[in-house]
This record gives structure tokens, C-alpha cells and sequence, in this order.
């Protein structure tokens, strides 16, 4: 199970949950969904290889701000038991939900949902007037189907709303009813991967992530009908723009053509579909195959387009701002995921190597297997901040800064710790460099974007991406 079409398919085979469901769509009840539970129970007894389990609560949450009155609820309930009985109906209307749960007022019965208490719970179906089935899931499927049970945004970062989780996550014992459950407290969940990932990064991300205005680029100047072209001066870009875009993978000599935000919505269909499909074959940044990002932004379908074989998603300005805040988080964080290849190491290190760090590295503590905020901290920049705590983490370091550095040190065939090790090309430019705190770990940073967190990675792990390198002491 991984694409949210396997669970409607799921639930198409359930012929008690599409009665129920039947049932709802009848009332024509205005952005009503069936929630929480009702979805997620079925996914985890699916994949405990259970059958169907009597319910609690079915959940019906609707959007009706013409009538708020909690009496039509119950009128709902009554109706829908005359259609299904002795089923455990329990109705809300959202747009006054806000008030029971101190919200401010909900915009949407989607909205209402992505601020349930877990992102597992976030989950809804409904049968549209065709019958067809629709999902819903404003944080995607991922920990769902992953058996994780996590804190939603709105519930993480507030004492109040975090003291409301541990509390759920003690009474419902999730863990115990369905054994493959993980249960994350409140710490664990400002991870990605095992990565940290705070909420003042993420939304200092979405500040980054893309330009004022759209870049696109090209091969031949002669191809784009609708205005000017520049040549493309790699070495004059912003660290932001080689970013967003992977400047690094275009090819040399290519043009590249400036649009205002909404401007490239303005062309043809057939003019954006052929552009698009350049920018995937050039490797410009920001531009996916559709099937990698069925998850990652919840019922929000994004503008395909054709090229390549593939139905592509290509990121814009105008896209961008056309998303909800959570969808945005939830986009940054599955992006962040697709630049880390190793495990972190910090988390599970032995205790005598965290007692050894707490005396001769306590300023890097609080760098480990942690993403960074803004891009420009290169691997260079980490060697220098692990060597001297003054030096700035985030400095873009070059490599004749770490030459100065490296006086007086001298190559040696082995590594004990407080080790530089270096990696160059076959002219003998620094490629990548790191820091060795003892015989089996390293201090790394894989490269200068953001997407690279800072990293306690084992010796091993280091040379098995890079090679064997050279170790001055």
C-alpha cells in the first residue's frame, strides 16, 4: 500500500464502508466527508491482516456556515440512522467546531481536518455525485500507511496543543490494539528521516525555495517565441537560485528567460506543456514526475503536464502560492527527504561517544543531524566550525580558506580523530572535505544547499559515498 488510489480501492471492495458512505453522499450535506477513524482503522487492520472491526464513532464532518445550530446535527444522526442503523453516527458541522476546540474559525471542512491532533488521523473519504470515491489528506498518506502516528503542526508547536497529543496518544493505545504502530512524542516529531526539521526552518524554507519571479531555461535562443532571452552566468547566481533550480546540472550555454509570477500561466497549454518538458530534460530544479508526488500534496491536484513519457508537475510561483500552508510543509519536507541517503547516526550513538562529545564538542551538538536554514553552509564551512567554535557554520567556504586552515597539518595514513579528510578531483580541486571526532565518526555536510543537514555519519559511511580520502592531522 503506498498511492492513495490502493486505499479507495480498498474501500471499494468494502461493502459496509461503502454503504456507509452512500449513505452520507444521499444527504447532500455541503464539503461533507467521512473522517478520522473510519479511514485509518481500516488502513491499519489492512495491513495487520485483519478484517473488519466494529467502530466507535463514525465520523461525518460537513461545512455549513448558514446554519451552525449543533440541534441540526443530531437531526443528521437521526436521518442517517434510518438509512443505516444501529451504526455509531456522530455528526459535526466544522464551521463551528472552531469554537469547541478555541480554533480560529475553520475555512473548510479540509482545513478543519488538518487540524485534527495526529496527520494519521487527517484522512477522509466521501462518494462524489458520480460515485466515485474521493480521499482527502491534507498531510498525505505517508505516516498513515507507514503505521506512524505523529502530532499535525497545529497541535506540535504550542504547549497546549502537545500536552492535548501525549494525552490522546496515552488513552487511545494505538500501539497495543495494532502492535505495528509507532508512536512518536512530541520531540521525535520535528524529524524528517531522523533529521531535525523545526518549524522556523520550514517556514524559512518556503521563504527560499523560489524566486520573485520564474526562471526557464534553454538550449537555443530561437525556441521561445515570446520574448528575450539572457545567456546563463552560472557564476553570477545567487546561492538561492542555484538552489531552487540545480544551476549545477544545466548544461553550459544555455539561455534562460525570466517570467513574472502567473505569466507563464498565461501561455498556451501546448507552450507550457513543451516548456516543461525542456526544463526535465535539461534537469532544472522544481521539476517532478507526477507519480513521485501523488503524496505529497493531499487532494490538491497540481497542473500536469506532458513530456518525456511522463505526466509532469512543474513548479511555479503562481503554483506555489496556489497551495495551503500544510500542503507547502508537507512538499518541503518529502523534498528534503529525496537529498539524504544515510541513516543519522547521532540518535542511536553509543553513550560513551555522546559523553565524549559533551567534553570536547559541545558546540556541535546542537548541528547534529540537523537540517539548516538557509543555504550556503558547505562541507568546507563544517570542518572549519568543528575545528574552532568561533568560525561561522554558515559561511560558503572556498577552498583556499580551507588550505589556510590546514597549515601545519600533514598527511597520514590513518584515521584516530581530529583528522581533516579530503576528497579532490583529477586536477586537484577539493571536492568535498569533513571532519573526524574520533577513529569511527565524522562531523559532515554533504553539500552547500538547505536539503543537506549536518551530519554525524561513521567513517564508513562517509567513504562509502565518496571514496577513499586523503587524512591530514
Amino acid at each position: 500500500m503506498k498511492f492513495e488510489r490502493d486505499i479507495l480501492q480498498m474501500i471499494e471492495k468494502d461493502p459496509w464502508m461503502m454503504n456507509i458512505l452512500k449513505a452520507t453522499a444521499e444527504l447532500d450535506l455541503p464539503d461533507c466527508w467521512v473522517c478520522a477513524g473510519f479511514v485509518r482503522n481500516k488502513v491499519w487492520n489492512h495491513l495487520h491482516g485483519r478484517g473488519w472491526e466494529p467502530m466507535n464513532d463514525i465520523d461525518v464532518v460537513y461545512y455549513d456556515n448558514s446554519d451552525t445550530d449543533e440541534k441540526t446535527e443530531k437531526k443528521i444522526e437521526l436521518q442517517l440512522l434510518k438509512s443505516v442503523p444501529h451504526a455509531p453516527w456522530s455528526v459535526k458541522n466544522q464551521a463551528r467546531m472552531h469554537e469547541v476546540n478555541g480554533d480560529e474559525p475553520y475555512a473548510s471542512t479540509a482545513d478543519a481536518i488538518s487540524k485534527f491532533p495526529e496527520t494519521a488521523t487527517s484522512v477522509a473519504v466521501r462518494m462524489n455525485d458520480s460515485q466515485a470515491l474521493q480521499l482527502l489528506a491534507p498531510w498525505g498518506i505517508k505516516d498513515l500507511v507507514n503505521l506512524e502516528v505523529r502530532p499535525t503542526p497545529h497541535f506540535k508547536e504550542t504547549p497546549p496543543g502537545y500536552t492535548v497529543y501525549e494525552k490522546r496518544i496515552q488513552e487511545k493505545g494505538w500501539n497495543k490494539k495494532w502492535p505495528m504502530v509507532k508512536v512518536f512524542s512530541r520531540g521525535e516529531c520535528f524529524m524528517t528521516e531522523g533529521y531535525a526539521l523545526s518549524s522556523n526552518t520550514i517556514e524559512q524554507w518556503k521563504a527560499r525555495i523560489l524566486p520573485e519571479v520564474d526562471w526557464f531555461f534553454f538550449t537555443n535562443d530561437e525556441y521561445f517565441p515570446y520574448g528575450e532571452m539572457d545567456v546563463l552566468v552560472k557564476s553570477n547566481l545567487s546561492l538561492d537560485i542555484r538552489t531552487s533550480y540545480l544551476t549545477w546540472a544545466l548544461p553550459e550555454g544555455v539561455f534562460v528567460k525570466k517570467m513574472h509570477p502567473g505569466e507563464f500561466e498565461e501561455l498556451s497549454y501546448e507552450a507550457r506543456q513543451r516548456i516543461a518538458e525542456i526544463q526535465w530534460q535539461l534537469g532544472r530544479g522544481l521539476v517532478f514526475d507526477h507519480e513521485e508526488t501523488e503524496e505529497w500534496f493531499g487532494e490538491h491536484v497540481p497542473p500536469l503536464y506532458k513530456g518525456a513519457g511522463k505526466k509532469l508537475v512543474l513548479f511555479t510561483i503562481a503554483f506555489w502560492r496556489s497551495l495551503e500552508e500544510h500542503q507547502k510543509e508537507g512538499f518541503l519536507r518529502a523534498y528534503s527527504r529525496m537529498w539524504v541517503d544515510e541513516q543519522p547516526s547521532w540518535k542511536g550513538a553509543p553513550s560513551s561517544f555522546k559523553t565524549f562529545m559533551q567534553r570536547d564538542y559541545p558546540h556541535l551538538i546542537p548541528y547534529l543531524d540537523v537540517f539548516p536554514d538557509r543555504n550556503g553552509a558547505n562541507c568546507l564551512a563544517a570542518v572549519a566550525f568543528a575545528v574552532d567554535a568561533s568560525s561561522d557554520p554558515y559561511h560558503w567556504m572556498q577552498a583556499e580558506e580551507l588550505d589556510h586552515l590546514m597549515a601545519g597539518r600533514e598527511e597520514v595514513g590513518d584515521i584516530t580523530g581530529k583528522e581533516v579528510l579530503v576528497w579532490r578531483d583529477s586536477e586537484g580541486m577539493i571536492i568535498h572535505a569533513c571532519y573526524a571526532l574520533n577513529k569511527e565518526f565524522v562531523f559532515n555536510k554533504h553539500g552547500q544547499t538547505m536539503f543537506n543537514p549536518w551530519q554525524l555519519l561513521t567513517v564508513e559511511q562517509v567513504i562509502g559515498s565518496w571514496g577513499a580520502p586523503v587524512i591530514y592531522r
